[in-house]
């Protein structure tokens, strides 16, 4: 009888591979990294590398950039230099091209068409190539009840070894039919599958290319949405993308090489592979990949070893000494328990496959001789599966329906291996069949599945062959929950207000009707609800259904009686449980959960009433204010009776009001609560106070709401709240789109450039701050931009903006200070370069005053010479109503007419002094702090100024960050030009009291 099978055409040939976009892309390298303890290999893991190799050896490979080779170095990781990939080697007669590979399936198919059969199981994410499969069995064209053994190469596209892999045992499979017995009794008895090229984009990429980027290793999916290929931004690791412990593995960000995808299985091609695999439901695969000459493979779950381990190691050893090594000896087995979202543990723990994931050679392409040799090397491995698939031992046999013969895709578990953390396993779906490798003894086989009662068998294995344990699952009921009725009226045994929504504190009857979707009816049906979480507790929790017959809704006499807990959070899910019992050993528990109602009390603003001061909106130093706290209730129930007490964590701001009662604040709504405040006048210009609100509803809703407000007619943040509504672009069309605004703590990077702290507090904003992986310095050709949260200045006239600044940029860059988009500051075009940091004063009020919608932004744009610094640090920003009366700032101001040095203040001091400054014209400025000796103590300020206003902060320590003891010093400031003339000199007395 003649066997038909799908034919390949040759369209694959014209597929056209969208342009690259490769120009300007970063040269990589590959690199030798010794590791000689597991600390150096978690420091170079938090990287977010491409490895290369990471396997069993004292090192690692990684393929980097010059970036992060410099990011190595930094972190005195010493490295060695590897050769990289021939540009011609591609081209080699011995590897296959994507259009060859095509081409030689079918050529192979038309050469022995009984015994091979070509489909495509999918197509690529991007470009939508098609990934094809051959199967090689007796019938290839027929789906017989067989076992499944399956072999696919190429998830990366720098791996075509695992391709050639693939094709040199197909060809070796087909040459050998009828002559070789292992060859023969395999083909006859098995269906396997081979998949060349999973990812025929990415591989098309580097072939059509040039090798213009060899190092690719992802598909082409278009990760910025920009409708061409970016090699900076696109691309999926596909072995990095399967679902098993998805968010644990490779890279969540787009540019890394290892990036994960958006979700798990969200690209076509490991759907693809999925799919084939839990369709044919294979005993065992190799995937293969290079470089290492090892295999990996899930020895375990979740970081510990199973009952089956044995089994997964003498599998992986015996295909590791099967496979010569190109400097002799034999490949080197490497069990794990704590894979992640690769294909080889998804196929263990997910889908119950024995899956090696084999490092084949030792580079990632080889020249073409070894190409062949390291192929021909892993034919005997590759053989030894079909082996062992034939042999076992292990366990197999059919799931079917007790009175009809119909095959059942039941989980069918063998309760000595089965632990948590892997999928059950189940029998596929056209016979039934289910197969498991097993260590000779008993075993305990349960099978399971809907509409049917369970069934437990004991099966012998021995100590060679396959037992056959064929089960026959008995028809049953199948009760499902129907629907949920809530009844929280005050009648009965409920206790509630009758909307129908269950809600925090009160007493529900619940009535369950169930439906009858399986095969038989279900008699003396009971059913018992548990409460599986301590905010709800079941009053009444067994009611009776009696008979529940086919296809048919019944619903029970009584209801079930739930308290819910008064204290549970709005929205919470409460999980409960049915427990369903009846005749014939029908026992089934059914899991659903109800969202709870409550009260959710949230700060929204606070609103300043003090129109028996100034009337501007503001609590102020000596005012006496109305402090009404505005609260929303985001939640899904009312809240009564809710008491508002206040407290302030500020020593200057004093609460003679601290308690105040709304009556209601329903969902959706807000409540005001009145409070009075008060603020000596001896009390800082400018203060951010810690406030506490407590709330308690008569319902005993409680909640804690903390908040921060600024003691200022204006704005202030001292940047220690992440988030406070401060937001970052790029503006215009850089080369470098980086935006490397960052909130954090400096770490004294940028070659010291960086402060090694905030100004004050923890936390700052600043270009590039130095945190893991980071150097500190912005970079070439961008232009970014922080800006604030909008300011409402339409009761403030005379608007200054005052910050604390730590800036460096080189000449040709330019730091710039904007309101509204109006430039009110520019660096000097030489540069500048602070050593501390620096007050910096500007008048912005002919932009704020009388403005409700004021923006402060600071900018930063580099040129592309390289040449980079630190760039910004700002700290503590004030905009302040009457602040431009006090001072005189350039900018487009007009500058001082003389140079000065003005007094510190405060002084005497113990914590902090200011000293203020003003230059006529930039200059170069050093301030310094000397003894009554004339000994220099430390250095506050060194290198070239703008014209204008500035200051400094002292703490009174010395150069080392000691403390200095109580005593009389000096500061002197010597101003300079830019040929070292002498344009000024100044020293104040300063006094620290300690």
């Amino acid at each position: 009888m003649k066997r038909t099978s799908h034919r390949l055409s040759l369209i694959a040939a014209t597929l056209m591979v969208a342009g690259a976009c490769i120009a300007g892309q970063s040269q990589r390298l590959l690199v030798r990294v010794p590791i000689p303890e597991r600390a150096s290999l978690q420091r170079l893991q938090d990287l977010d590398l491409d490895f290369a190799y990471q396997g069993l050896k004292d090192y690692v490979d990684l393929v980097v950039d010059e970036q992060q080779l410099g990011i190595l170095k930094e972190r005195g990781f010493t490295y060695q230099l590897l050769p990289t990939i021939d540009r011609a080697r591609l081209f080699d007669p011995a590897y296959h091209t994507y259009e060859h590979m095509v081409a030689y399936l079918d050529s192979l198919h038309r050469e022995y068409p009984e015994i091979t059969a070509v489909h495509q199981i999918g197509a690529s994410q991007q470009l939508h190539i098609p990934i094809y499969a051959t199967k090689i069995s007796d019938n290839a064209a027929l789906d017989e009840d067989e076992f499944t053994v399956l072999y696919d190469g190429m998830h990366h596209a720098r791996e075509p070894l695992g391709m050639e892999c693939c094709l040199l045992l197909v060809r070796h499979l087909l040459e050998n039919y009828g002559k070789d017995p292992l060859v023969t009794t395999a083909v006859n008895e098995l269906e396997i599958w081979v998949v060349p090229i999973l990812n025929p984009e990415g591989y098309k990429y580097i072939v059509d290319n040039d090798l213009g980027s060899p190092w690719w290793r992802k598909n082409q999916r278009d990760n910025n949405g920009n409708g061409r290929f970016d090699v900076t931004f696109d691309g999926v690791d596909l072995n990095r993308n399967y679902d098993y412990r998805w968010s644990e593995g490779g890279s969540g960000d787009m540019t890394s090489w290892t990036y994960r995808g958006p979700a798990p299985f969200s690209e076509a091609e490991t759907q693809a592979k999925r799919d084939l695999v839990l369709r044919e439901r294979f005993l065992c695969s190799i995937s293969y990949h290079s470089y290492a000459e090892e295999i990996y493979y899930a020895r375990g779950v979740y970081g510990s070893t199973i009952p089956e381990t044995p089994l997964l190691d003498a599998f992986a050893a015996a295909v590791a000494n099967r496979i010569p090594r190109l400097g002799g000896g034999f490949y080197e087995p490497g069990g794990r328990t704590n894979a992640t979202n690769q294909s080889y543990p998804w196929a263990f723990a997910v889908a119950g496959v024995y899956e090696l994931l084999i490092e084949t050679g030792t580079e990632f392409i080889p020249p073409g001789p070894v190409a062949r040799r390291v192929a021909a090397d892993n034919l005997a491995g590759a053989l030894y599966l079909l082996e062992k698939t034939v042999a076992g031992p292990g366990v197999y046999g059919h799931v079917r329906d007790a009175e009809t013969g119909a095959p059942v895709a039941a989980e069918v578990s063998i309760l000595e291996y089965d632990r948590p953390g892997m999928t059950p396993r189940r029998a596929e779906a056209r016979y039934g069949r289910f197969h498991r490798f097993a260590a000779p003894g008993v075993y305990t086989l349960r099978a399971w599945a809907p509409g049917f009662l369970p069934v437990t068998e004991h099966v012998t294995v021995a100590s060679d062959g396959w037992s056959l344990l064929d089960i026959a699952l008995p028809p049953a009921a199948l009760p499902s929950i129907s629907a949920i009725v809530v009844d929280d009226d005050s009648l009965g045994a409920s206790a509630g207000n009758g909307n129908g929504r269950v809600e925090a504190g009160e007493t529900i009857e619940l009535r369950i009707p169930l439906r009858n979707a399986g095969r038989s009816p279900a008699e003396n049906l009971t059913a018992t609800l548990v409460a599986r979480h301590a905010n709800g507790t079941v009053l009444k929790g067994t009611v009776s259904y009696g008979v529940l017959p086919v296809d048919s809704t019944v619903s029970p006499e009584e209801s079930f009686v739930l308290r819910v807990f008064y204290r549970t959070p709005h929205g919470f899910q409460l999980p409960l449980q049915l427990q369903i019992r009846g005749a014939g050993g029908l026992s089934l528990d059914l899991d659903f959960s109800l969202e709870i109602q409550a009260p959710l009390l949230h700060y929204a603003r606070v609103v300043v009433a003090d129109s028996l001061a100034n009337d501007n909106g503001a609590l102020e130093p000596g005012e006496e204010v109305a402090l009404k706290v505005v609260v929303a209730n985001h939640g899904g129930m009312t809240a009564t009776q809710v008491r508002g007490t206040l407290t302030c964590a500020s020593e200057w701001v004093r609460l003679p009001v601290a308690m105040d009662t709304v009556e209601a604040i329903e969902p959706g709504q807000e409540g005001v609560f009145l409070f009075r405040a008060e603020l000596p006048a001896a009390a800082p210009a400018a203060h951010v106070a810690h406030f506490r609100l407590t709330l308690v509803s008569a319902e005993k809703y409680t909640a804690i709401e903390s908040f921060r407000y600024a003691c200022v007619a204006g704005f202030f943040d001292d940047l220690e709240v992440a988030d406070s509504r401060w937001w970052h672009e790029v503006r215009g069309n850089p080369s470098n789109l980086q935006d490397d605004w960052q909130w954090g703590t400096p770490q004294g990077k940028a070659s010291g450039q960086d402060p090694r702290s905030a100004y004050s507090g923890q936390y700052c904003w600043g270009n590039d701050l130095g945190g893991e992986g980071w150097d500190g310095s912005y970079q070439a050709n961008v232009n970014c931009y922080l800006n604030s949260p909008t300011i409402d200045c339409s009761r403030y006239q005379k608007v200054g903006l005052r910050f604390m600044r730590w800036l460096n940029v080189r000449a040709g860059d330019v730091a710039t200070v904007l309101v509204n988009d109006q430039v009110v500051w520019t660096s000097p075009p030489e540069g500048l370069f602070d050593r501390s940091w620096t007050v910096q004063l500007v008048d912005i009020s002919a932009i704020a005053d009388g403005n409700p919608q004021v923006v402060v932004s600071f900018g930063l744009t580099s040129n592309g010479d390289n040449l980079v610094a630190g760039g910004w640090n700002i700290d503590d920003v004030l905009v302040k109503d009457g602040l431009a009366t006090s001072l005189t700032v350039s900018g487009g101001q007009e500058a001082p007419d003389s140079y000065r040095l003005y007094p510190c203040y405060p002084n005497p001091f113990n914590g902090q002094t200011e000293i203020a400054y003003s230059l006529p014209r930039p200059a170069v400025v050093k301030m310094t702090v000397v003894n009554l000796l004339g000994q220099e103590v430390c250095t506050l300020l060194q290198g070239r100024q703008p014209s204008g206003r500035g200051a400094v902060r002292w703490d009174g320590k010395d150069g080392r960050g000691r403390e200095l003891a109580s005593g009389v010093y000096f500061i002197l400031l010597e101003v300079h030009d830019q040929q070292g003339q002498e344009l000024a000199r100044f020293m104040r007395k300063v006094t620290i009291v300690r």
